[in-house]
């Protein structure tokens, strides 16, 4: 059996917007880490390895650890065929969803940890994704927001000990599934 990590008190880290794929007339990108919890700067284009020091990020996100299914893969790849926002398509795996999205966590080819939304109808869906490199990913977890002129989605990967209470106070912040919070009033 896996040992668990003790919770850690993390801070939030602030996140950048790795590609967007609109689908329809939406927009993605990027959310600030709560003013209350400060963090390291960091960009969607760092590259690193799949592990944070020691630990693994199977350890930190379990399900990137998992065989992908037909649920794990990106919606409208069967309409229009693989769809890009800046993921390897082979690593993403399926979190959860609110009433406004659904979310994937991903890797990129050079080795960042990604947060991929679908937000919209099912039939017309705008995708985007929100990277950082591993080690601001352990420290903070990666937040995304999808705004289309009606509504706006929010999600938030955090690594596995991550604390609720330490995503800020802000927001009303509630698991989703593991590894993924939204804030309660979109779920």
């Amino acid at each position: 059996m896996d040992a668990v990590p003790p919770v850690r008190r993390l801070r939030p880290a602030p996140v950048a917007v790795a590609a967007v794929l609109a689908l329809n007339a939406c927009t993605t990108s990027p959310t600030e880490a709560p003013a209350s919890r400060p963090g390291p700067t960091s960009t969607a284009t760092t590259a690193g390895p799949s592990t944070e020091g020691d630990v693994a990020l199977e350890t930190l996100v379990p399900a990137l650890g998992e065989l992908q299914g037909d649920q794990d893969r990106l919606p409208g790849a069967e309409r229009t065929g693989p769809v890009d926002v800046g993921v390897d398509p082979a690593s993403t795996r399926y979190l959860g969803e609110t009433r406004r999205a659904r979310y994937w966590v991903a890797l990129t080819d050079e080795g960042a940890v990604c947060l991929v939304d679908a937000f919209g109808t099912r039939e017309a869906e705008a995708l985007g994704s929100t990277c950082t490199s591993p080690r601001a990913f352990a420290d903070g977890g990666i937040q995304t927001r999808t705004t289309s002129s009606t509504t706006t989605a929010t999600g938030y990967l955090v690594p596995r000990g991550f604390a609720v209470e330490d995503a800020g106070t802000d927001v009303d912040w509630a698991v989703v599934a593991d590894n993924l919070l939204a804030p309660s009033d979109q779920l």
